[in-house]
């Protein structure tokens, strides 16, 4: 007894031990010192004592990599972050670059950092990004895109859009390629991606209801850009935090039947979440009075019980009374649409208000523009600066400085037919990868249901294109889209490797 407590008070009581105690109490005391002259200074450096309080709590929390992973997920639809470049160029006409830090950037910077130690430590499996074929038509068109600074006359532009685009999209990848260690975690990047569009969902709802932005975070320049007033009679139409209402329906349509799937196939509180935030999103939806949202929506959502059947994740005998399940949610969904927004999207139909008028003048520009440069384009982020040299139209269209409402006439126009193809074999390549993974038998049937779900997702970037520039505009749609290529390429390894340890 006796000796033990001379060995505690030796450990406890010691020299060195008091020195340490001491020093930590008077880091912890200049700390907070520093937080308080934070908080009784300017609002600016508010943010700086936040992080300072937060900080020593992160270092207490266990799995860290899934909080970051969960916390990146959930910023990608933000939009909050500080500018650094924003300015116009003095041609004519002006070209606006832009470059927004976002939150989601640092997240995505420290993940980034995190695994390239992990490499460098060798404590990452041997699976690399290089061994799964969906990162090749990411690395094409990220070539072709720097290709196409040869021939643009505002070379920063292309710049500009390559970091927020396609830069952006490889880092994505790389960070949800190297978190997917093995199949289960597939769930934690799908429950981000659910928390985020709850989040923007239940905010637009508020938002209608009140006819206020409610939340203005840094990097909104005004509530104009987020609720936005038809003075023709369709009202507001929200946009959470996202900016304009499109960008909230190409995410939502994008990602939506993802939710649907976990409501069918989850289990416990996972299945009462996907129920609720599809329902949910299909309302928000809705209140956007996006008519290309809801049309891709309603086609996904009847071609998920199809593919169920047509690649065997359900059996045939279980297949009636699940069909039957569906088509009651739909009718509920369909019902909470109308019930929300029935009289707007009549009145949409009716009448071709907003920019439906512009489009086809736009097309005309944009295929001239195809016909001078069919092979490398006039260079990425410059189709606003040469179009007018095109414009042969009668409302002459480019005086409104805006790019062409065609994601595939724009896509064209700047990088030429090549790169339109190799976006398109994004596409179809992160497709192929999604069904490859909904028919293998290996997974389960909830991991088959959600590459389902995310083969479907990418045919409302093939129908929404067609009306829009979208999934250019936002971090949220390549994000997703790059989510997809990454979960469903690192899927087939994983199975790969799985076969290969069996015959060994």
């Amino acid at each position: 007894m006796l000796r033990w407590l001379k060995a505690e008070i030796r450990d406890n009581f010691s020299f060195r031990s008091l020195a340490l105690s001491g020093f930590t109490v008077l880091v912890a005391i200049v700390a907070a010192y520093i937080v308080a002259a934070l908080l009784g200074g300017p609002s600016k450096y508010a943010k700086i004592a936040m992080i300072l309080c937060v900080a020593p709590l992160f270092v207490v929390i266990p799995r860290k990599e899934l909080l970051l992973m969960l916390m990146f997920l959930f910023a990608i639809s933000l939009g909050t972050g500080q500018s650094i470049v924003d300015y116009q160029t003095d041609t004519v006409p002006p070209l606006y670059h832009f470059v927004l830090l976002q939150l989601a950037d640092i997240l995505m910077f420290i993940l980034l950092g995190l695994y390239i130690w992990l490499i460098y430590k060798r404590s990452l499996s041997h699976l690399s990004i290089w061994d799964t074929y969906t990162v090749i038509p990411l690395l094409l068109f990220l070539l072709i895109t720097l290709v196409s600074a040869f021939p643009a006359e505002n070379v920063a532009a292309v710049w500009v859009g390559i970091y927020n685009r396609m830069g952006r999209a490889l880092m994505i990848f790389f960070v949800i390629f190297h978190f997917m260690k093995k199949p289960e975690d597939l769930r934690w990047i799908i429950l981000g991606l659910i928390l985020t569009l709850e989040f923007q969902s239940l905010l637009i709802i508020a938002q209608q209801v009140t006819h206020d932005q409610l939340i203005f975070l840094p990097g909104q320049d005004s509530a104009d850009e987020t609720v936005l007033e038809d003075i023709e009679g369709v009202g507001y139409r929200p946009g959470g935090t996202m900016g304009h209402s499109s960008n909230f329906s190409k995410f939502t349509a994008l990602f939506a039947t993802v939710p649907l799937a976990y409501a069918f196939f989850a289990k416990g509180y996972w299945r009462v979440l996907g129920l609720f935030a599809w329902l949910t999103a299909v309302a928000a939806l809705a209140m956007t009075v996006s008519r290309a949202g809801l049309g891709s929506w309603l086609m996904t959502s009847a071609l998920f019980p199809m593919g169920l059947a047509v690649l065997k994740i359900v059996r045939l005998r279980t297949m009636l009374p699940l069909f039957s399940v569906f088509v009651l949610m739909i009718v509920v969904a369909i019902g909470v649409v109308m019930a929300a927004a029935g009289d707007k999207l009549a009145s949409r139909m009716e009448n071709d208000h907003g920019s439906g008028d512009t489009r086809a003048p736009m097309r005309q520009v944009a295929y001239r523009v195809i016909a001078e440069h069919s092979m490398m384009g006039v260079g990425w982020g410059n189709y606003v600066l040469v179009q007018d040299r095109y414009d042969n139209t009668e409302v002459n269209i480019s005086r409104f400085h805006l790019p062409v409402h065609n994601l595939y006439l724009l896509i064209a126009s700047e990088l030429g037919i090549p790169g339109l193809l190799i976006f398109m074999s994004i596409i179809f390549v992160t497709g192929w990868a999604a069904i490859q993974c909904a028919i293998a038998p290996e997974l389960s049937q909830l991991a088959r249901a959600t590459h389902l779900a995310m083969a479907l997702g990418l045919i409302t970037i093939l129908i929404q294109g067609w009306t829009g520039k979208g999934f250019v505009d936002h971090l949220s749609h390549i994000a997703i889209l790059t989510i997809f290529a990454a979960t469903s390429g690192k899927q087939l390894l994983l199975m790969k490797e799985k076969h290969r340890k069996i015959i060994e």
